[in-house]
């Protein structure tokens, strides 16, 4: 999904199946959670083997190229992203399992990436059956997979440009819910998938309801449109072996060698290395991303003060509102505007205050440091100005390489530049590093139009 984006399931099953197979729910109680307990060791992967996936498969009603029986047991999910703020904002898939819709060409570059993501899913569904002790069919499974794949592809296929996902005016489509179901309607083997009621029923977890009238924003209109034409042409089984693969895929990582290396192909089409992050890593990753609130606040503790956050945010607005009186490109009258905005911008910088109580100590601006300490001397041995040193750690944070599968990955899905053009862009055009280094004009690092936005 995408950011700040929650992920919820809608399932559906009719009387006689709800009474066959019950449903199972896990608690979880954050504050007892001891992250130095939770992280597991090799050798404690290897002993759980698949169990973590096949213990959780039946409680999203099962995958159905890896178990017997599933149209007799099991029922169809559905999912859907959503997202909430002022409005309540209705999103199209954000993420696809070979990441970019470019991929699902399968022809010239991306060919290896199609054959391994499909080798991918077929040892993994073999792997779950060997470990059910089901009979394997070859053919039947990479039938099944076949048909997963053809599905992603018409999914990705349906989904907006990224083009158009960057332009503001073709997102913001402000209707009423009850619109979604009049418009917008999904359905699968002519069952109609009901927004309200879904919008209802998750809302009414936090006790808010939500009428037929309320207010949405439909980030991607065209996408439900096309989507319903997709739905049309597969049935729930090959629904339900797509969502059900979309969430395994993202499994083995935790689990034993044998369904480690089902991906390993995979991983070496799409990031050029076969190589595993290290287990502390991928324990310390998973805390950070499920617990990403508590861990904030531990190091917002150790190393944010409210006084730097406060003359952060002071400065940054008083230079952005200085800065527009040079805008020749900008009227008065938007300036003007300009400057009321920016005064009511409300202050969401640094971290968010509902993860903050007390108050710890932090290093303050270099001008502050300088006005109450004096200016300091230059490093030993290091022939640099202060102000030199500044943009050599600024670049420093971008150094780095890519792999050139890794390199075209992050041209595809990554929102921001690559580190090398993030750094000679931006100082190309920021003049006080060319004073800093004495830069003279026909130097790079000296633009002959200075690209200035604000």
């Amino acid at each position: 999904g995408g950011e700040g984006m929650s992920s919820h399931t809608v399932s559906s099953q009719n009387d006689k199946k709800k009474k066959k197979k019950k449903r199972k729910f896990v608690k979880v109680h954050v504050g007892s959670v001891r992250p130095h307990r939770a992280i597991q060791s090799k050798n404690n992967q290897v002993l759980r083997g698949g169990a973590p996936l096949l213990d959780m498969l039946p409680d999203i009603f099962e995958w159905p190229m890896a178990v017997d029986n599933w149209e007799d047991d099991y029922g169809i999910a559905f999912f859907l992203n959503l997202s909430s703020s002022c409005y309540h904002h209705f999103d199209q898939q954000t993420t696809l399992g070979l990441l970019s819709r470019d991929y699902y060409v399968c022809e010239g570059p991306y060919a290896e990436a199609c054959r391994a993501y499909e080798q991918f899913m077929f040892d993994l569904a073999k792997l779950i059956r060997s470990d059910r002790g089901l009979d394997i069919n070859e053919t039947h499974i990479r039938e099944e997979v076949t048909r997963v794949v053809d599905l992603e592809r018409d999914i990705a296929n349906a989904t907006d440009t990224p083009e158009d996902r960057n332009n503001p005016v073709l997102l913001y489509n402000k209707m009423e819910l009850g619109e979604l179901n009049r418009n917008f309607t999904l359905e699968i083997d002519s069952q109609k998938f009901n927004w309200s009621y879904f919008t209802a029923k998750i809302m009414d977890t936090v006790n808010i309801s939500v009428p037929e009238s309320e207010k949405i924003i439909n980030y991607s209109p065209n996408y439900y449109r096309r989507l319903n034409f997709v739905l049309a042409k597969y049935t729930k089984r090959d629904l339900q072996n797509y969502m059900v693969w979309r969430f395994a895929m993202n499994m083995v990582v935790g689990m034993s060698r044998a369904y480690r290396d089902t991906r390993k192909a995979f991983r070496k089409a799409l990031s050029g290395t076969t190589s595993e992050v290290a287990v502390w890593r991928q324990c310390a990753l998973y805390v950070n991303n499920n617990l990403d609130k508590a861990v904030g606040r531990l190091y917002v503790q150790e190393a944010f003060s409210e006084k730097s956050k406060e003359l952060m945010i002071k400065d940054i607005r008083e230079v952005f509102i200085s800065n527009l009186n040079d805008l020749a490109w900008m009227d008065e009258e938007t300036k003007k505007a300009a400057e009321e905005k920016a005064r009511a911008i409300r202050e969401r910088i640094g971290y968010s205050e509902d993860i903050m109580d007390d108050k710890y100590l932090n290093n303050e601006y270099k001008d502050d440091f300088v006005k109450q300490h004096g200016e300091e001397p230059t490093l030993p041995g290091i022939d640099l100005s202060h102000d030199q040193l500044f943009f050599l750690n600024f670049a420093q944070i971008w150094c780095g390489s890519h792999r050139p599968e890794q390199a075209v990955n992050s041209i595809k899905v990554d929102v921001h530049s690559p580190g090398m053009f993030r750094v000679l862009g931006s100082l190309q055009n920021f003049p006080e590093f060319a004073k800093a280094f004495n830069c003279n004009k026909s130097s790079n690092m000296v633009s002959d139009n200075i690209c200035r936005v604000w």
